[in-house]
């Protein structure tokens, strides 16, 4: 009997960007299907028609909830994230997957969520919360919650193959640029996923003097990540060099693990 073959190891991205550079363009090159929670509004179904994305399908997930069969590999659902609870539906979809139908998962933004979850807490200060117990931080539990959920997205690209990509908008002040996340998160956040990459356009002119346009990612390692990792970051790393071109998440994904990985212990000790 043929061993069912084991799936490809997934990638883990942070995206940060400044405004409109990209970033929604971006998650639609995850592999497909896909599912994106979208804090943002963004305009999705006008994107797919750019950046050589033409053949992506964007259907919403009220259009999936209705007809589940809808999925092709050119699919991108879309939950609009209206409040928490719609974030929280992205991830339990994820974690009932057990066909493993998603290839690819996306949130659009981590900073925009962050404030729904600010949001959410409102109406209960004003009247739940007003007597916290011991200096109890609800806003600092659910952020925590946020990192529990990001570590286990992380593990399912490990364990599963599933590629997940995290944006998020970029915080100007610090240098170098790092992403713009709120609390202890800033710093914690960028630990764990394998890719970290800030997103910039370009502008030029062709051989035709023609203005140009195009966008690059700065890719970095993830500090801390496990050996596994880093030896897919090197792959990255390898092809790539420190910056790549008009980048598709697929395809870097499937750079950053080959069919047939390196297992040689300098490799894995990289």
């Amino acid at each position: 009997m043929t061993k069912p073959r084991r799936p490809r190891r997934g990638t883990s991205f942070l995206i940060h960007a400044r405004p409109g550079s990209g970033k929604s363009t971006l998650l639609l090159s995850l592999p497909k299907p896909a599912l994106i929670v979208d804090a943002e509004a963004g305009d999705f179904d006008g994107l797919a028609t750019i950046e050589g994305l033409a053949d992506v399908d964007v259907r919403s997930w009220e259009e999936y909830e209705d007809d589940p069969t809808i999925l092709t590999p050119n699919t991108v659902v879309i939950i609009d994230c209206e409040e928490y609870s719609d974030y929280q539906l992205g991830l339990r979809e994820i974690r009932e997957d057990r066909d493993r139908k998603w290839k690819g998962f996306g949130l659009d933004t981590i900073t925009r969520i962050q404030a729904k979850m600010e949001e959410e807490l409102e109406p209960l200060e004003r009247k739940m919360l007003r007597a916290r117990r011991g200096g109890y931080d609800h806003y600092k539990a659910m952020l925590d919650y946020m990192r529990a959920d990001l570590e286990w997205l992380h593990e399912q690209t490990i364990r599963r193959g599933l590629v997940t990509a995290w944006a998020c908008q970029t915080n100007e002040e610090m240098v170098p640029l790092h992403p713009r996340l709120v609390g202890q998160l800033r710093q914690s956040i960028p630990d764990i996923p394998d890719i970290v990459g800030f997103l910039r356009v370009e502008e030029g002119t062709d051989e035709e003097g023609h203005h140009v346009r195009w966008r690059e990612l700065d890719i970095a390692s993830a500090e801390g990540a496990l050996a596994t990792a880093k030896c897919r970051r090197r792959h990255v790393a390898n092809h790539y060099g420190d910056t790549v071109p008009n980048p598709n998440l697929a395809q870097i994904a499937a750079v950053a693990s080959p069919r047939k990985i390196n297992t040689r212990k300098e490799d894995i000790n990289g």
